[in-house]
This record gives structure tokens, C-alpha cells and sequence, in this order.
């Protein structure tokens, strides 16, 4: 299981991840509590858009704790490597990823699938130096709402 080898200091990730999550919805909005019954009965559809080093561990953690996630990459070689069931991070076997397609997980470049998910983590390049390459998250903020690129 990828929690054996994912800790964050003594503590499994999912016990920091589900903490730092932050809720952005009111408490009382029928939305938040509809999306909390879904988090809470694990039917919650969940969207992780980039499956690098950080986007692929966390589909797999969300994937053991029985979420159907949806991984999203602009990279056509990661999403049929992942959706044949092999991982091209070393540290991540394939066997584990033919386990979280068993619980639903699948990849795709198709970013209008976007709209079916419940949550959206986003997991995209972002380095912070004296110049930061914000290109992961210009390409996110072109989607025109309807689930589909404007043309350049």
C-alpha cells in the first residue's frame, strides 16, 4: 500500500492530507453538506488534474481510501501508461496502479470530464524561484467554464 511508504514525519499523509484540506464553502450551504455526506460514504467523485510525483501518490491514497478518482494530464504517454496499469515513477509499481483501477480510478487528457467530479485537487508545476513557471496553472485558467479550450 502507498501509505507504507508516504509518511509525513510518524503520521500517514491521508491523516495530514484530510486536515489540511480546506473546506472553501460555508458550513451551512446545502452544497458543503451534500459534498461532506459524499466525502464522508466515500461516493464523492474526485478529479486530480497532473499525475507527476505529487498528482499520481494522491490519486493512489484517495484511491485506497475507496474514492473513484479521475487522474488529468495534458500528457498523452502518461494517461495510457497509466490507464494500461503501469507507472513510469519508480517508486510507484504498477501493481499499485492496476489496484486503484480495480477501485475505479482511471486517466485522461480529456479535460471536459472535469465537470463529472465532485472535488478537484490541483497538482501542477509551480517552482518558486526569481522567475516562477507558472505554465501548469495559465494552461488550467484557459478552460472557458464549459469544459473545453478557447482557441488561441
Amino acid at each position: 500500500m502507498i501509505q507504507k511508504r508516504l509518511r509525513i514525519g510518524s503520521r500517514l499523509c491521508w491523516d495530514e492530507i484530510l486536515r489540511r484540506i480546506p473546506i472553501v464553502l460555508t458550513p451551512s450551504s446545502t452544497l458543503t453538506a451534500a459534498l461532506l455526506r459524499k466525502i464522508e460514504t466515500r461516493t464523492a467523485r474526485i478529479g486530480i488534474i497532473g499525475m507527476g510525483y505529487v498528482g499520481l501518490p494522491l490519486t493512489l491514497l484517495f484511491s485506497e481510501q475507496r474514492f473513484q478518482v479521475t487522474g488529468f494530464d495534458i500528457d498523452s504517454h502518461k494517461v495510457k501508461t497509466l490507464n494500461e496499469g503501469g507507472s513510469y515513477i519508480v517508486r510507484i509499481p504498477g501493481t499499485d496502479i492496476q489496484a486503484a483501477q480495480k477501485a475505479g480510478f482511471s486517466a485522461t487528457a480529456d479535460y471536459s470530464k472535469l465537470r463529472q467530479m465532485d472535488a478537484v485537487v490541483i497538482c501542477v508545476p509551480t517552482p518558486l524561484d526569481e522567475y516562477p513557471d507558472r505554465a501548469g496553472e495559465h494552461h488550467l485558467s484557459r478552460n472557458d467554464g464549459r469544459g473545453g479550450y478557447p482557441a488561441a
